[in-house]
């Protein structure tokens, strides 16, 4: 039974298989033996975001993929296909290329525009389709070789309007990579800003100034407090139900309150492990890049306490100003010492309380620790703005493809208009 891909697509529009638009698999006449261009799964990034690296290899046996300038590489096994692994082929240092056997090329037939293909192949309702057809065992199913060929139905505008389609789409794929290239650069500035005026004494540039500033432990300017652990049985005593943050709420430089999840805790603990705004969270560890991450708490949910996986530091506001020590828990300052006294196993390491209260950092006169905290805080708001923008024009694309792909808009020589 085939499956309607876009069921409200306009009706002026036939519809049939992908492979009406593509021919699957095509056998191009390769010379075994020879060097072709070489796209591995690893090569092609997640999101539809393009091929990474295009490497060489020689040419032996007939299973690996197969494919030239405008075909579109879809991976088929999983969670590949799910994360997004579409990729377009729009420039190759030959004639032919060849890849991983995961993949299932489609390559354009006559009167269907390229770019108009692999958006459709990028689209979720394309996509979530084929991988719900997934066959094979648990951690190696794959998407079917027919799935394009008998299993799914699209809508086939004319090629005048794929074509116009694929304008825009590429015209909006153009601005969120301009908006990626920015953010990109926002956060190696940020990176930078964080190495230079926390960490001058070891730059290249560092100054008198910078070289007076002292090195205190944590446990001069700030005190160290554990939280709350859970599961303990508080029958008998009064008691209360209220949010906790966990390690999964703190990021690195940032807090994730997008899930919260409340205990139940003893009426006459709760002071011990509120948190208050200004308290800088730092993890226990776990995974490599949990270790000793850290945010600020700025006292976004009322009443809230913080687990015992999870260390608060409550700075001496005469010593400390918590938005300048939170950024020195971000910098590699922070970063060298933790993961050199940590306790390691194999892709796991954790540090304690007294690690935390024993880490040395430089610590400046109180003013100029503010002056700092405003500079990283404005480079901060600069990427958090540049995120913002990403993420309305990763919606934008979103609607359009669904709108475009279904003919809700229609666009052609006269421009964009809504279907009557």
């Amino acid at each position: 039974m085939q499956n309607d891909c876009f069921p409200e697509a306009v009706t002026v529009w036939p519809k049939a298989s992908v492979s009406s638009l593509a021919q699957q698999n095509p056998r191009y006449p390769l010379k075994g033996g020879k060097e072709y261009p070489f796209i591995e799964m690893a090569s092609v990034a997640e999101n539809c975001r393009g091929i990474l690296q295009i490497d060489t290899r020689k040419l032996e046996g007939s299973g690996l993929s197969r494919f030239k300038v405008n075909d579109t590489l879809f991976a088929k096994i999983t969670p590949c296909p799910e994360n997004g692994k579409v990729a377009f082929v729009d420039s190759l240092p030959d004639e032919f290329g060849i890849g991983s056997t995961e993949f299932i090329v489609l390559s354009p037939r006559n009167g269907t525009d390229p770019r108009f293909l692999y958006h459709l192949l990028c689209s979720h309702a394309v996509r979530g389709r084929a991988t719900a057809r997934m066959e094979g065992s648990t951690g190696r199913q794959r998407v079917p070789e027919d799935v394009f060929d008998r299993r799914l139905l699209v809508p086939i505008p004319n090629p005048d309007e794929q074509t116009a389609i694929a304008r825009i789409l590429d015209a909006v794929d153009v601005a969120i990579e301009r908006a990626r290239e920015a953010l990109r650069k926002a956060k190696d500035l940020d990176h930078s800003l964080l190495h230079e005026l926390i960490e001058p004494r070891t730059g290249a540039h560092k100054s008198k100034t910078a070289a007076q500033w002292p090195l205190k432990r944590v446990d001069e300017v700030a005190e160290v407090g554990s939280g709350l652990t859970l599961g303990k049985d508080v029958t008998g005593f009064k008691n209360v139900d209220l949010p906790y943050l966990r390690v999964a709420n703190v990021q690195d430089g940032h807090l994730d309150l997008s899930t919260i999840k409340t205990v139940r805790v003893r009426l006459d603990e709760v002071d011990q492990y509120r948190l208050e705004a200004g308290d800088v969270l730092m993890t226990e560890g776990g995974d490599l890049d949990k270790l000793g991450r850290g945010a600020l708490w700025e006292g976004q949910i009322p009443d809230c306490l913080h687990q015992n996986h999870i260390f608060r530091v409550r700075a001496n506001r005469a010593l400390l100003d918590p938005r300048f020590f939170s950024y020195v828990v971000e910098s590699d300052i922070a970063k060298r010492y933790f993961m050199r006294v940590a306790k390691r196993t194999t892709n796991l390491a954790s540090t304690n309380k007294t690690q935390v209260r024993a880490f040395r950092f430089p610590v400046p006169p109180l003013d100029e620790q503010q002056q700092i905290a405003e500079i990283v805080q404005a480079a901060k708001a600069k990427i958090r703005a540049l995120e913002q923008k990403e993420q309305a024009l990763q919606q934008l694309k979103q609607s359009l493809l669904h709108d475009l792909l279904t003919g809700t808009v229609r666009v052609g020589d006269a421009g964009i208009a809504p279907t009557p």
